[in-house]
């Protein structure tokens, strides 16, 4: 007899989107129930010019099953170049990470 999987509580991602010369990266909270919470997201570009990290943080409120998008950064674009983003998410009790995956930047 299989087990019913219990739904998680909150989950993330980072999205990367590609315009021109830019790639702006933000968080998406998606939440079962409504509540409020806080988020942490850490963003580094390596490339030819040099590195960036940039640090956002703050609160936000979700309601169920809706996307919450949080933070927002904007970066010059270059195949050349290497992001990586981190998202920390506390929600109630429970605590997340997500990382962008580096495929979608393209």
């Amino acid at each position: 007899m299989a087990v019913d999987q219990v739904p998680p509580v909150v989950q993330c991602e980072v999205e990367a989107a590609v315009s021109g010369g830019h790639v702006t990266l933000q968080g998406v909270i998606t939440a079962v129930r409504d509540g409020a919470g806080s988020y942490k997201l850490a963003v580094d570009k390596a490339g030819a010019a040099g590195t960036s990290r940039i640090k956002q943080a703050g609160a936000f409120t979700a309601i169920a099953e809706q996307r919450v998008t949080v933070g927002n950064v904007v970066l010059d674009y270059s195949s050349a170049n290497r992001y990586a983003a981190r998202l920390d998410v506390s929600f109630g009790s429970v605590t997340i990470q997500c990382n962008l995956d580096p495929e979608t930047v393209k």
